[in-house]
C-alpha cells in the first residue's frame, strides 16, 4: 500500500498547478453559468428554425414566449439558462398552431413550469392533445389571458393588448372557459372556433422600467389594423403607455407580406425589428416587409441569419449583445 500511497502523493505534487487550472475552472465554469446581472433583463430571439420562440428571463427568473416546432425549443433553453436551473415562471404560447406550441412539450417534460399561459383556442393536431395531455397530468397551473390581463415575473410585465373579446367570442364553440382555463373540450386544452387561429394570437407589450418591446405573434394587416385603432392608440387604453416608439418589434408572422403594414409599422416605429424565421417555402421574410422595416428607421435582425438575437437592457439603456 505504501508505494501506491507515494506514488500518489508524488503524482499529486507533480501535477498540483494542473489540478489547480481544473478546480479553477470549474468554479469559473458555475460563475459563468449565473446570470449577468440581476438588474438586467434579457430577452432572446431564438434561432430555432422556421417558428417563434422568445425567451426573457431576468436572474432566475425566465418567461418563454413560444416553443417553436417539435425538437426545437430547448437548444435555446439550454445555451441561455443557467444549466442547473430547471424552473420556468411562464410559458406563454401566443396561438396553437405547430410552428409555435411545437417545443413546448419538450420544454415542460425537462423543466418546472409554473405557469402555462395561452389564450383558451384550441389546437387541432394530435400534438396539441399530447401538449395538452401533459400539462394537465403534471398539474401545471392554466392561465387563459385577452386583452387588459397582465403577465408577471418578478420585475418582468407582460401586458396583453389583443384579442379584444376572445373569451366572449359566439365565434368559439364548446363549453365557457373558466378564469383560471381549467375546462376542457374533448380532451384537448381549449375551445375550437372557426376563426383563423392567427387573428387570435396574443399580442404582448413586454415592458421593463422604460423600456418596451411589441411581440405580435401571426396577426395580419386586419388585426393591426383594429390594433393601431384601439380609442386614443397613442396611448393605449389597455395599458396606459403610449403606443409607438417602441425599443423591439417582434416582427408579425416571420415577416409575411400580409402582415407589418405601413400603416402599423409607421404607429409602432420600433428601433429594432427581428424576423424569427428559419428555412421555408413561404418566401419569408418578404423583401416588401424589410424595406418597410428599414423605411421607419428599423434595424432588422433575423434569426436564420446567425446565432440567437440577444438584446439586453436595465430598463433605461438597452443594446444587442454581439
Amino acid at each position: 500500500m505504501i508505494p501506491i500511497v507515494n506514488d500518489l502523493l508524488h503524482l499529486l505534487f507533480r501535477h498540483w498547478h494542473k489540478l489547480a487550472l481544473v478546480s479553477a475552472l470549474g468554479v469559473w465554469g458555475v460563475v459563468l453559468a449565473f446570470p449577468s446581472s440581476g438588474k438586467q433583463v434579457e430577452i432572446i430571439f431564438c434561432n430555432s428554425g422556421q417558428g417563434d420562440e422568445t425567451l426573457i428571463q431576468q436572474g432566475f427568473r425566465q418567461i418563454l414566449i413560444d416553443g417553436s416546432r417539435p425538437g426545437r425549443a430547448l437548444g435555446c433553453l439550454e445555451r441561455h439558462m443557467p444549466f442547473f436551473d430547471r424552473t420556468i415562471d411562464v410559458v406563454a404560447v401566443t396561438h396553437p398552431e405547430l410552428d409555435h406550441f411545437g417545443g413546448i412539450t419538450d420544454v415542460v417534460d425537462r423543466y418546472q413550469v409554473m405557469s402555462f399561459v395561452y389564450n383558451g383556442r384550441a389546437g387541432t393536431s394530435q400534438a396539441w392533445e399530447q401538449l395538452s395531455k401533459i400539462i394537465v397530468d403534471k398539474n401545471i397551473p392554466v392561465q387563459v389571458v385577452e386583452a387588459g390581463d397582465v403577465i408577471k415575473a418578478g420585475e418582468m410585465r407582460l401586458d396583453v393588448i389583443w384579442p379584444e373579446t376572445l373569451k366572449d367570442s359566439p365565434e368559439l364553440k364548446g363549453p365557457t372557459l373558466s378564469s383560471q382555463g381549467r375546462t376542457f373540450s374533448d380532451s384537448i386544452l381549449g375551445v375550437s372556433s372557426s376563426l383563423p387561429a392567427n387573428q387570435d394570437g396574443l399580442v404582448m407589450v413586454m415592458s421593463y422600467s422604460d423600456f418596451r418591446a411589441l411581440f405580435t405573434a401571426d396577426i395580419g394587416e386586419e388585426e393591426e389594423r383594429e390594433i393601431i385603432k384601439l380609442p386614443g392608440y397613442q396611448v393605449n387604453r389597455l395599458t396606459g403607455q403610449q403606443f409607438n416608439n417602441f425599443s423591439v418589434l417582434k416582427v408579425p408572422h416571420h415577416g409575411s407580406k400580409f402582415s407589418s403594414s405601413q400603416e402599423f409599422l409607421e404607429a409602432v416605429r420600433p428601433t429594432l425589428a427581428v424576423i424569427e424565421v428559419g428555412k421555408n417555402s413561404y418566401g419569408h421574410p418578404a423583401a416588401e416587409v424589410v424595406k418597410r422595416l428599414e423605411a421607419v428607421g428599423a434595424k432588422v435582425l433575423r434569426t436564420d441569419q446567425g446565432a440567437d438575437v440577444v438584446v439586453r437592457t436595465d430598463g433605461e439603456r438597452w443594446g444587442i449583445k454581439k
